[in-house]
């Protein structure tokens, strides 16, 4: 009921700019948070995908970099193993194997809805710290364990490369040839440190972009 409660307020607000004033950074700070913990349940599928839907609805109606580095916080602390969500730059001390793989796919596919959706003016805004968030969260992504969460950083990369182009080419330079791989040719394998797996590579499906990202020329983001 909380998920279906908060989906209605973000769904009204893209449609009253007067009420997206209020809500934007509610979404980020206040239903964000909450909604985090609980798509991270495992245990609880449905709660999880609800709040999962509703995440989305808040990156449509938020325009907060808050949000962008909660969303990019979650995939960081499930990339390390956390067994919770710690409060923003507590680092875990100790490595752990990779937890919640639905967890870290589907929070890239937040950044990578983000990128798309959100204006230029809030993307590019240097004190705003999202290019740097974002490109942690990409660079990890791009190396990530599992195939699943490497396939959705690559989608997000083509939202990230529209976005920021110099940044994005610099990027491609930090990856290992793996990576490089990935970002250019969608070659997926099995373990991207392996480097054993020069052949017989899986490919990403779709060469497509995920999110497609168009603007006017007044800096609005197309319908």
């Amino acid at each position: 009921a909380a998920c279906g409660a908060i989906k209605a307020a973000c769904d009204a607000a893209t449609d009253r700019i007067e009420l997206a004033k209020i809500v934007s950074p509610v979404a980020a700070d206040v239903f964000a948070p909450a909604l985090l913990r609980v798509a991270s349940r495992e245990a609880a599928p449905a709660a999880s995908n609800a709040a999962y839907f509703a995440l989305v609805r808040c990156a449509s109606a938020c325009v907060e970099p808050s949000f962008l580095r909660r969303v990019c916080d979650a995939y960081a602390q499930c990339r390390a193993g956390a067994p919770g969500f710690e409060p923003r730059g507590v680092r875990v001390r100790k490595e752990l194997p990779p937890r919640n793989e639905l967890l870290r796919r589907r929070a890239l596919e937040l950044v990578a809805r983000v990128l798309a959706d959100w204006p230029s003016r809030v993307l590019t805004d240097q004190n705003a710290d999202c290019l740097a968030c974002a490109t942690r969260c990409l660079l990890s992504g791009l190396a990530d364990p599992c195939m699943g969460v490497r396939r959705a950083a690559r989608a997000c990369f083509e939202v990230y490369e529209a976005v920021w182009p110099r940044e994005a080419e610099s990027l491609v330079f930090e990856l290992d040839p793996h990576g490089r791989q990935l970002v250019h040719g969608g070659a997926l394998s099995g373990d991207p440190g392996d480097e054993r797996n020069d052949t017989g590579s899986r490919w990403a499906l779709g060469g497509a972009r995920a999110f497609a990202r168009r603007e006017t020329r007044d800096g609005r983001v197309a319908a």
